[in-house]
């Protein structure tokens, strides 16, 4: 009797666990097949895909995207629509959502919404002439379609989808959700010393969009001391052009700095470029840490570059340094792979190694991070670093930062 249920048991766990991967099948692999499918012509099995995998998955927009071109290559841009339109509420997705919806109005002969849509492209994009042409073809084949002369001119103004779409880049977050939580694992090794630090973060956007606020509690572990610091940033869009940064942080441990504060103001222009300004203070060890930061970013086609300097004044010795970042985004997902080089310390730093030396001080670093579904995204960056300890001796250290966030 007693092998009878254990043999049930195993009977029921085996259905079970059957089930319980049907309910969680694998999106990506669904996208791979809906796209190889439609690369052969098969329309409606790339449709069936799609559609289940969004079934699962109501937010993994690369299926809108493929349902809407389907719709389009189909002569069905009604249906297009619907899935662009979806898609163009991420800034990840709305640059070729918006040209996805520019062709289905065009096949719908829908001249004005047409050139609508194609006129905000040229707003974001203004580098890019086949925007400019394609409203200036538009507006040939429909003289009763008027608009005003600055439609046509590059560069008038930074909407606030561009300031939201480079603040999502930033915080590596999908506009169509507002919460995410995260596990962040940072070591740091070097010869006879190392420094670890884990995190747990929770980050929340408001209902209005307008900010994001981001709690996160770190544990420190070095050699055999540890210490726990309590942190919170905020990311406030305040206009078309213009968002900022806060940050606050408190530790009562020895490993972290007893408090730290920050702000940045970040300003949108023409083109892709963006300035940052602002300002870095560290209270540790009975000293004050004061630092200024001027920053700026450009982003072109699938590359982001970045360049911070900071000028760092510790106890009335000034210590300039300089962070250069580049980005190239792999897919309309904006996975990418980055490299990071660094001349002095910044007090941005995670790792907490608030020894400044100047120019003595030099780092290189890779990144990769991947939206691994449609809630998880993963990202690992490894750097090298070589320092000077007191007035004489150079050492290497390497920081790993392992991030794994759920967005929901």
């Amino acid at each position: 009797m007693k092998n009878k249920y254990i043999l049930l048991l195993l009977i029921f766990t085996a259905i079970f666990s059957n089930l319980n991967a049907q309910q969680e099948p694998d999106t990506d692999k669904m996208l791979s097949e809906a796209i190889a499918a439609r690369q052969a012509q098969d329309y409606p099995k790339a449709v069936k895909i799609a559609e289940e995998a969004l079934s699962y998955a109501p937010d993994y927009l690369d299926f809108r995207m493929l349902l809407g071109r389907i719709y389009n290559q189909t002569n069905r841009p009604d249906l297009a629509i619907v899935q662009f339109k979806i898609a163009e509420q991420s800034p990840d997705y709305q640059k070729n959502a918006r040209g996805g919806l520019g062709i289905s109005y065009e096949l719908k002969k829908d001249r004005q919404m047409a050139i609508e849509t194609y006129k905000k492209l040229h707003e974001q994009y203004p580098d890019e002439a086949i925007y400019l042409q394609k409203i200036k073809t538009l507006e040939e084949n429909s003289a009763a379609v008027k608009y005003p002369a600055e439609v046509l001119t590059a560069g008038k103004k930074a909407p606030q989808t561009r300031v939201a779409a480079r603040l999502s880049d930033e915080l590596s977050t999908d506009t169509l959700k507002q919460n995410r939580v995260g596990i962040l694992y940072m070591p740091a090794f070097r010869k006879n010393n190392s420094f670890h630090i884990f995190s747990l973060e929770y980050l929340r956007k408001t209902a209005d969009k307008k900010n994001t606020l981001i709690a996160r509690i770190n544990y420190g572990l070095r050699n055999s001391e540890d210490g726990i610091q309590f942190e919170a940033e905020d990311y406030w869009v305040h206009g078309e052009k213009n968002y900022s940064f806060f940050n606050a942080a408190y530790s009562a441990s020895e490993i972290f700095p007893e408090f730290r504060a920050g702000y940045s103001l970040y300003t949108a222009f023409p083109k892709g470029w963006e300035l940052e300004t602002g300002a870095r203070y560290i209270h540790a060890d009975d000293n004050n840490i004061y630092t200024l930061v001027v920053g700026a970013s450009k982003e072109y086609e699938k590359n982001w570059f970045s360049l911070k300097n900071y000028i760092t004044e510790d106890r009335k010795e000034y210590y300039p340094s300089h962070v250069l970042t580049w980005r190239h985004f792999l897919n309309e997902k904006r996975d990418f792979v980055s490299l990071i080089l660094g001349l002095g310390t910044s007090p941005d730093l995670k790792n907490y190694q608030f020894s400044f030396n100047g120019y003595k001080d030099k780092s290189v670093g890779l990144g990769y991070q991947k939206k691994l579904s449609s809630h998880f995204l993963g990202s690992a960056t490894a750097v090298y670093n070589r320092l000077l300890v007191g007035n004489h001796r150079d050492i290497n250290r390497f920081d790993l930062y392992l991030n794994l966030y759920y967005q929901f």
